[in-house]
């Protein structure tokens, strides 16, 4: 009887065990206890001109990164913000990068850092108003010797400011020298270089207030190659009580005119110095010496390849000639025998 009830207590019991054991998965079987570990800061704030912030991740995972628009519609829109990089594998560091916050509001975003099993950390990004910002969207610009269109670059600020450095140049010309806060877009245009040495500039957008300014660098190529000629070319003797040449200069440049200091006593040149195309003139002084006296004038343009032409320049002596009086014909270098003035007479002969 004992043992009739011991089988009917003990067999269902046993079923009711395997009943149980054949209801669990495999997974539940073999699994082993795991935890994710994400941790970051909660909250930064980056100053109005911070450009970069590190924030160190600590993770046993992979984790990814998403950047999202702040709730708060009050602040200004931060779409210039990127995170490097967008995703890890345990312990890092990303990067948040931006610009100077130039805007009148503060800016913010959410970084929301996201792990496979479901971990999520948000991190709160602010970048304040602070003191005065500037920001030049461009820093470098270059023109052709001969610019054939203007350049334009934008200044992003939150306080008036002004361009510095212009005051010695005369080649550069902008738009707009200071303005208000926001954004403002100079036009630059530069003037035909007369040189073939390349130049530049650098000038500053600087706040007014003293709190912040960027440089930007302007350069400008010189001329490839340099023309100069100068008509005539070869110069007849002055006579002997003196006169004026004009001459005529075909150049794509400036030039410069070069006399020896002891020639002028008695040489004088008008102008000493042009710009492309023109002329200038010689004046020769009587020659009140028994001897004829030379000299050279020297007309140049370009520095780094110069062009050069040499005038050699003679006058005759008192005797070869003699001041013009009502009949006589001032030298202009038309006369090809000077020693004798085409209408001068001799008081001897007569």
């Amino acid at each position: 009887m004992k043992k009739r009830i011991f089988l009917y207590v003990v067999f269902p019991m046993l079923a009711l065990t395997v009943a149980i054991t054949s209801c669990k998965s495999d997974d539940e079987l073999t699994a082993e206890p795991h935890s994710e570990l994400l941790n970051v800061e909660k909250a930064i704030t980056m100053t109005a001109s911070q450009t970069e912030y590190a924030i160190n991740v600590k993770a046993d995972c992979h984790w990814t990164v998403n950047v999202e628009k702040a709730p708060d519609s009050t602040l200004t829109e931060w779409a210039d913000l990127t995170v490097q990089p967008l995703s890890g594998d345990g312990n890092g560091t990303i990067v948040v990068l931006t610009s100077q916050n130039t805007s009148t509001r503060e800016r913010a975003a959410l970084l929301t850092l996201t792990t496979a099993g479901g971990l999520r950390e948000i991190v709160n990004v602010r970048q304040t108003l602070g003191g005065g910002a500037i920001n030049v969207h461009t820093r470098s610009m270059n023109f052709l010797a001969e610019p054939t269109e203007s350049q334009t670059f934008t200044i992003s600020s939150n306080d008036k400011w002004q361009i510095l450095g212009l005051d010695a140049c005369n080649w550069l010309h902008l738009s707009k020298l200071n303005g208000n806060s926001g954004i403002n877009n100079i036009t630059v245009t530069a003037d035909e270089i007369q040189d073939d040495v390349d130049r530049n500039i650098t000038i500053t957008a600087a706040l007014v207030s003293g709190e912040g300014s960027q440089d930007i660098l302007i350069t400008q190529n010189g001329k490839a190659f340099i023309n100069l000629s100068v008509d005539p070319a070869e110069v007849q003797p002055f006579p002997g009580y003196g006169g004026e040449r004009e001459f005529t200069v075909k150049c794509n440049a400036a030039w410069r005119i070069y006399l020896p200091e002891a020639s002028r006593q008695w040489l004088h040149i008008e102008p000493e110095q042009g710009v492309g195309d023109g002329t200038f003139r010689i004046f020769c002084e009587p020659n009140e010496s028994e001897i004829e006296r030379p000299t050279v004038v020297i007309v140049t343009a370009g520095t780094r390849n110069p062009q050069q032409v040499n005038l050699f320049i003679n006058q005759y002596s008192r005797d070869q000639g003699q001041e013009p009086g009502p009949d006589v014909t001032p030298d202009n270098g038309d006369n090809p025998n000077p020693r004798l003035s085409p209408t001068k007479h001799n008081d001897k002969d007569e």
